[in-house]
């Protein structure tokens, strides 16, 4: 109990400090005095002070913080707790792990700084003994061979030029050891401890995907935790192939056919990120080699057992999925039954890193795909990471990631809906996934990137967005702006995973040289392959308005551009009619060179001028 009064009282000092990482943490005078006092006073026993140096590992081991879980035992014993108490335990349990978890990995990295040693030079060192030790045939357990493990390493330091005695050779194994034993046993923070998993079979398995068996074993389970830790410690310190199998097998209950089927069985718990995915987890078929073994009378009750409590899950996790997916479809179009339903439509329902679901009647198409300029700020990184729909909302958001973008603080970036476009329907409007703290985020609309209007400030807990204060009705946007507002947090910027129009229109652009020769309205022969591709398209909605938008470049005379862009819009929608029929009305018009895209000043910028957009819309009853 001292221990973990101690450690709170750690934690509760960092957090009245700067945010920064753990080997900044070291430089502040604070933490040291704080670390001190702490190591030292749980190093004492009831039975007195030990005379060692000031410096030492942690005194609780392993299998004492196991006796330290809120939860053992309670199910055995028949005692049954509410689910707001069992909520708040779990809270509490969880907050006392990772600071545990906190205090090993600062006892860890003082115990280095004491003797001016980088992790790296450490594990090296460490992984220099474990090679000598397996030569050997040693066992490569730190913390059974904690003493020779020290002997080693204070006989490498003194090679190095670094003085150290036994005692602090000793703890710094120990603390190591407590480090990556809190990683790989952890209750609490799956993720990491999957990833450690993952390392420990692949030292002797092999390369190998991620899959069921890591998952399964940084699970937590009530019924057999002790067995799980138990397994996990003895693959971290196994030394071969077979070792590794042989665990596996006692663990599982399972035979060497039926270890190497789970080794090829893939995960089951991963986090849905869309409607689609969750539609597709519902229709899995295990491997046919898993299948043909499970009915040929060989399977153990152990392995089928395995097997059915995966496919439940995986079926659980799909229905809830698509409970919520089916709230979040009929609210929008509660809040707007002019937009046509169609069964064999394109719409999906998101999920983003808060758990909010968000239905987007165009799915894919509805996200931004254009980066028209960006200028990132102090920080900023991947711009490219805002583009299409979410990559990250089921992953947990701890550092900048490649498939994010990090606007920098101050930074701005402009985007464009290609094949889509910004319109207000009933409720929001936009939708801004974006990751860790929604931080204060200034928002602009334009229809041609040129001419904004200022919507306002993202923030409030909220990444929804309605524009209806700001717009007139039937109003279109292709550009969006994002300017972060300067603010302070562990990233300093908005962190944006992806930016959705929630209603908004289709909207299908044909290059002209496609669609006609030079000068001409007369449709190639080619280019109704072209429009029929368009058509599937369209398809998504039953009905609706088409716009049809013929564009020039700015070669010849005005009028003469007019005629003709308004012409070839003409000659498009007559074929469009043709293969949608009467469910669509059309509108026509000709733009000439009035709305260019880009520059006309080199011949490939006049080619994307020339060209004729759609825009299709739903229907308006």
């Amino acid at each position: 109990m001292a221990y973990r009064t101690g450690t709170i009282v750690l934690a509760i000092c960092t957090m009245t400090l700067p945010r920064t990482n753990t080997k900044e943490m070291i430089k502040h005078p604070i933490y040291i005095v704080v670390g001190l006092f702490l190591f030292i006073s749980c190093g004492n026993s009831s039975e007195g002070k030990k005379e060692s140096a000031p410096l030492n590992s942690n005194d609780i081991s392993s299998s004492e913080t196991e006796e330290n879980d809120l939860f053992s035992g309670l199910e055995e014993d028949g005692w049954e707790m509410d689910e707001e108490t069992q909520k708040g335990l779990e809270q509490l349990d969880a907050f006392l792990e990772g600071v545990e978890s906190f205090s090993a990995e600062m006892n860890y990295e003082l115990l280095l700084h004491k003797k001016q040693l980088s992790k790296e030079e450490f594990q090296a060192t460490l992984e220099t003994i474990n090679k000598e030790r397996i030569g050997q045939s040693k066992a490569i357990d730190p913390k059974t061979e904690a003493t020779a493990y020290a002997e080693a390493f204070q006989s490498k330091m003194k090679d190095a030029g670094v003085a150290m005695t036994l005692e602090e050779a000793e703890a710094l194994v120990l603390a190591y050891h407590e480090k990556e034993d809190q990683k790989l046993t952890s209750k609490y923070n799956r993720i990491e401890t999957e990833k450690e998993i993952h390392k420990v079979l692949q030292k002797n398995l092999g390369d190998r995907k991620a899959g069921f068996l890591e998952e399964n074993l940084s699970n937590y389970q009530n019924q057999n935790n002790k067995e799980r830790v138990q397994t996990l410690r003895k693959l971290a310190v196994s030394t071969s192939e077979k070792e590794t199998r042989e665990a596996l097998k006692a663990y599982y209950g399972i035979s060497e056919e039926e270890l190497s089927l789970l080794e090829q069985f893939p995960k089951v718990l991963e986090k849905l990120p869309s409607e689609k995915a969750a539609i597709a987890l519902g229709e899995y078929q295990i491997p046919k080699a898993m299948e043909t073994y499970l009915t040929s009378g060989k399977a153990s009750s152990n392995f089928k057992t395995i097997v059915e409590k995966a496919l439940q899950q995986k079926e659980q996790l799909s229905d809830q999925f698509l409970v919520e997916a089916r709230k979040a479809r009929k609210q929008f179009y509660k809040k707007n039954p002019n937009w046509i339903q169609n069964d064999k439509s394109t719409d999906n329902t998101y999920i983003d890193e808060r758990g909010h679901f968000v239905f987007l009647p165009l799915g894919d198409v509805s996200f931004a795909d254009a980066i028209v300029s960006q200028k990132l700020g102090t920080a900023g990184a991947n711009a490219e990471g805002i583009l299409g729909p979410p990559d990250m909302s089921t992953k947990r958001f701890h550092e900048v990631d490649e498939k994010i973008c990090n606007l920098g603080r101050k930074g701005q970036i402009t985007l464009a809906f290609t094949d889509n476009s910004l319109a207000n329907v009933k409720g929001p409007d936009l939708y801004v996934f974006e990751m860790g703290a929604i931080e204060p985020t200034n928002l602009e609309i334009s229809k041609d990137g040129s001419q904004w209007i200022a919507v306002g400030q993202i923030k409030g807990g909220t990444a929804l967005v309605d524009i209806e204060p700001f717009v007139k009705p039937g109003d279109n946007f292709n550009f969006i702006r994002l300017t972060d507002l300067e603010t302070s947090s562990g990233i300093p910027g908005a962190d944006i995973d992806a930016v959705a129009a929630i209603g908004g229109a289709m909207l299908l652009t044909l290059d002209s040289a496609v669609l006609f020769d030079s000068g001409s309205y007369t449709l190639k022969e080619s280019a109704r392959k072209e429009l029929q591709k368009l058509v599937e398209k369209i398809k998504a909605f039953p009905s609706g308005t088409i716009t049809i938008n013929g564009h020039t470049d700015n070669v010849g005379k005005k009028s003469s551009n007019l005629q003709l862009s308004e012409n070839r819009a003409a000659s498009v929608a007559s074929v469009i009619q043709n293969l949608l029929g009467d469910n669509y009305q059309y509108q026509i018009h000709g733009y000439g060179d009035q709305q260019p895209i880009a520059p006309n000043n080199t011949p490939e910028n006049k080619q994307k001028n020339r060209r004729v957009e759609l825009l299709v819309t739903p229907t308006i009853q």
